[in-house]
């Protein structure tokens, strides 16, 4: 096996791998699996892992279209989210060895072999499966980072989130529950059981037209302290109608929904509250003292019994644009994952 500070010799890894590939930009049924992808070759601070379980992702949907901002251009290996092992680098790699069970996010998941950037990777958590891993990085950090340093949440507070069936979802509302938060969820209404199983005090129809109106109800006509919007569209506008006024807080996460725009003229008179963005690659990048900091809470929280071993819904890398497209079509739960 090569020092962990030297790149693969092609006697230990294969040359070509197995790999989903998008091939343009008209969605996930010009997805398809090839077998000819050469291994990637790890770069300074990076690590090639052997990819054991990809997570499954609405922004991999977006990439599909070509509407993901900065996402890559077709044709490319799809996919961004997974865990492995590590089997080579190529130079230092933040303590990380040969052998690691590691999870992380960087381009070309949905295949055998990846590169992961050593900075915002994981390991796996002892006694966890590879899989049940998935969703620590992108989906627990992401709520987490919403909730706390950005949302500045406090305990008492109302916090209503966003597609609360899906992965960062189920964490914020579990995460929110933990911190004292009293939380309304938004869903499909078939998915209603599962966020109240997750401790959600109120679940309301994502898809009626006066969510705004009904958050106002809930709270009294105060409106949420704090919004986890993660869908875009009309329910962004939604959100800016239904947070607490001087006070409120709205973490925009996501554009599922499509683009939607606020002018500063509607935060001065409309809407006077506080919209916060937040993408995690780019948190990653330009606050990694953050990030350190969200990674020692996310461990507090799993040795606490607070985050529990994930249960993905694993499917073979095979079915990848089927997956895809039930995720655009809004028919899945949780999170999903492709095994290569």
């Amino acid at each position: 096996m090569t020092s962990v500070d030297t790149p693969f010799s092609a006697a230990q890894v294969p040359a070509f791998m197995r790999a989903l590939r998008q091939d343009t930009p008209r969605g996930p049924r010009d997805l398809r699996l090839v077998t000819d992808t050469r291994v990637p070759v790890p770069g300074d601070g990076e690590v090639l892992i052997r990819v054991t379980a990809a997570g499954v992702n609405y922004a991999d949907v977006m990439q599909t279209y070509g509407t993901y901002g900065g996402g890559p251009t077709p044709p490319y290996i799809a996919g961004f989210e997974a865990v492995g092992e590590v089997v080579a680098s190529g130079g230092p790699a933040a303590g990380l060895r040969i052998g690691d069970r590691v999870l992380g996010l960087g381009p070309g998941a949905f295949a055998e072999y990846m590169v992961l950037p050593s900075a915002g990777t994981l390991r796996v958590p002892a006694g966890w499966a590879d899989e049940q891993a998935l969703g620590l990085v992108l989906n627990w950090a992401t709520a987490l980072a919403a909730l706390r340093p950005l949302g500045r949440l406090t305990a008492g507070e109302t916090v209503w989130v966003q597609a609360a069936a899906g992965g960062v979802g189920q964490a914020a509302v579990r995460l929110a529950k933990h911190y004292g938060a009293r939380v309304i969820g938004s869903a499909a209404p078939r998915k209603h059981q599962v966020v109240r199983d997750l401790g959600a005090d109120l679940v309301v129809d994502s898809g009626r037209p006066d969510l705004a109106a009904e958050i106002g109800r809930l709270t009294g006509g105060e409106g949420a302290d704090l919004i986890l919007e993660s869908t875009g569209g009309a329910a962004f506008r939604a959100a800016l109608a239904a947070a607490r006024r001087v006070t409120g807080r709205v973490v925009v996460y996501g554009v599922a929904g499509g683009e939607a725009t606020v002018s500063n003229r509607e935060l001065n008179f409309d809407h006077p509250i506080h919209v916060i963005g937040l993408h995690l690659g780019i948190l990653v990048r330009h606050a990694p003292r953050l990030f350190d900091q969200l990674v020692d809470e996310l461990h507090a929280l799993i040795a606490a019994g607070v985050i529990p071993p994930g249960r993905p819904t694993v499917r073979d890398l095979a079915e990848g644009p089927r997956t895809l497209a039930a995720l655009e079509a809004r028919t899945t739960v949780g999170k999903t994952a492709l095994r290569p």
